[in-house]
């Protein structure tokens, strides 16, 4: 990735892209072209357009997944929403970690305060 603009040959998948013969993740790929200040959430393959890559950005990220679905374990609240922040909210910190009738509720958000 040393070169800049590489062009994107293809999606390997929904986590990598080949980069001129290389397999790069997307969260590299991400991180490498982002400012500091910008609060970096998720990268993937835009299902749409197979050969571009979105870098996803914002300053909160709320959750809220039914627990009957098969990649959250409520019993497991805070390892469940760890799991989400990696996928969902990469450089976010996490601020609140619940379940409540049968809904797992995860907030994450920078550093600066929330405003509802």
């Amino acid at each position: 990735m040393g070169v800049k603009n590489n062009l994107l040959e293809s999606a390997s998948g929904m986590t990598a892209v080949d980069c001129t013969s290389r397999k790069v993740e997307i969260i590299d790929f991400c991180l490498k072209h982002v400012s500091e200040k910008m609060s970096f959430i998720r990268g993937r393959v835009d299902s749409l357009g197979k050969n571009k890559v979105l870098c996803e950005f914002a300053d909160s990220v709320v959750l809220k997944i039914t627990c009957d679905d098969k990649s959250v374990d409520c019993s497991k609240v805070k390892k469940s929403c760890k799991k989400l922040q990696n996928i969902f909210a990469f450089s976010l910190a996490s601020h609140h970690a619940g379940s409540k009738k049968n809904i797992l509720t995860c907030i994450y958000s920078s550093d600066h305060e929330l405003e509802f």
